[in-house]
């Protein structure tokens, strides 16, 4: 055993000893704003939707199509829904969902196509995200209704490919184009949170890809892709 530990010690050593070392991020964001969301179940009079994500990436360039690597990223976003009244709630109310995830994963990328400067590439991310989100729920014409619900502490576990578009501005700069809204891969989630002073757990896996359907807008693509810089130290 020791012996297989020190081969792969040195394999790896002798691999990012002639590799280029990368550093990067990435960043993205939409607004939505909708005068009628409908989920299958209620209907809300006005919707709007925020969300701005960045992740901080640190790697090695392998060769001229490889890179692996591991980054850190944030997520952030809240959802306000007004109802006039007329369906889930009585009276005029306002929903104000809020959510932070916190990412930690191994990314591996390869550049499957190649032309001048431009680039496609599958990018395989394996790793857990972390994500705590509340619910507030203002009653417009009575605050003494008002209500504050925690939605929990979600831990999830990914593996996922993610399609995107590079172009090599010079030797050692880069940009990028990640279409999230492609990716296909496996995700476990476990929810924890208290339901009548127990708490609450819940588990789904889910398998298969990402893409969103059903008319939605291409602000709601947006959500899932970044834009993204890399440089080569």
């Amino acid at each position: 055993m020791k012996k297989v530990l020190l081969l792969a010690a040195l394999a790896f050593i002798t691999i990012t000893s002639q590799a280029q070392f990368i550093i990067g991020g990435t960043i993205g964001a939409s607004l939505i704003n909708d005068n009628s969301e409908y989920d299958g179940q209620m209907r809300a009079d006005n919707m709007k939707e925020r969300v701005f994500s960045f992740d901080l990436r640190g790697g090695y360039q392998i060769n001229d199509r490889l890179q692996v690597g591991l980054m850190v990223g944030y997520k952030y976003g809240d959802t306000l829904n007004h109802y006039s009244g007329a369906d889930i709630y009585t009276e005029a109310t306002n929903e104000e969902e809020k959510y932070n995830t916190f990412k930690l994963a191994a990314y591996g990328r390869y550049t499957c196509i190649k032309f001048n400067k431009f680039g496609v590439f599958a990018e395989l991310q394996a790793g857990m995200n972390k994500s705590n989100g509340t619910v507030h729920i203002a009653y417009l014409d009575d605050a003494s209704l008002d209500q504050d619900i925690d939605k929990g502490k979600t831990t999830e576990l990914f593996a996922k490919i993610i399609p995107g578009l590079s172009y090599q501005l010079t030797d050692k700069v880069s940009i990028d184009l990640n279409l999230g809204f492609l990716g296909f891969g496996y995700s476990h989630k476990q929810v924890k949170k208290m339901v009548s002073e127990k708490e609450d757990i819940h588990n789904t896996s889910s398998f298969g890809m990402d893409l969103r359907t059903g008319g939605l807008s291409i602000m709601d693509f947006m959500q899932d892709v970044t834009f993204g810089v890399n440089i080569a130290l």
